[in-house]
């Protein structure tokens, strides 16, 4: 379909949010449905021993992500900037849609690692230790191991969850944003 652009439409101040919250959920529900999917079909690793299909599996919800963000920037910019829409409004989007998409799946992020899979919170946070080599001789030793005991519990997975999905997005976002400004 193609968009009718108006030279005589002025941008309004219509609010973002409401998108925003729709397509943040469509996000978060894409991802709660590949993670279930991933670890009934044995793709999702917690080991990070897997490589290839664990990556390619990872890639494909990132892909999902950055469709449904395009989507959102696409109905703000069509129904709501009459065609036209700034770099900042569309980055403005991305992030209000991410940011719902973050506090959705970290509240999943806590009940998963908390009644659904709570073995694999020890998996990565063994994991984690084998990979760190810490040698509790050394300086410094009880420091770190305390503080990635402190990451690996639900709550701070769930924390991480937030800040790297608000992260991943905002960049997947900055190229969005570029991609489908019109001025």
């Amino acid at each position: 379909m193609a968009t009718i652009i108006d030279d005589n439409y002025q941008p309004n101040s219509a609010s973002v949010w409401p998108t925003a919250i729709k397509y943040g959920l469509f996000i978060a529900l894409a991802g709660i449905i590949l993670q279930v999917i991933g670890d009934l079909a044995g793709i999702n690793d917690y080991t990070g021993q897997q490589g290839g299909a664990g990556s390619a599996y990872g890639c494909l919800i990132y892909a999902v992500g950055a469709a449904l963000l395009v989507a959102a920037v696409k109905v703000v910019r069509d129904q709501l900037q009459g065609g036209r829409i700034s770099f900042g409004k569309a980055f403005g989007t991305t992030i209000a849609t991410a940011l719902i998409a973050a506090l959705v799946s970290a509240v999943w992020t806590y009940i998963y690692f908390s009644f659904i899979n709570a073995e694999a919170i020890e998996i990565i946070s063994d994991t984690a230790m084998q990979n760190a080599q810490i040698d509790e001789d050394q300086e410094g030793a009880e420091q770190v191991m305390g503080f990635m005991q402190g990451i690996f519990t639900p709550g701070g997975m769930a924390i991480m969850s937030f800040f790297f999905m608000l992260l991943a997005n905002a960049v997947i976002g900055l190229i969005v944003a570029a991609v489908m400004k019109k001025d």
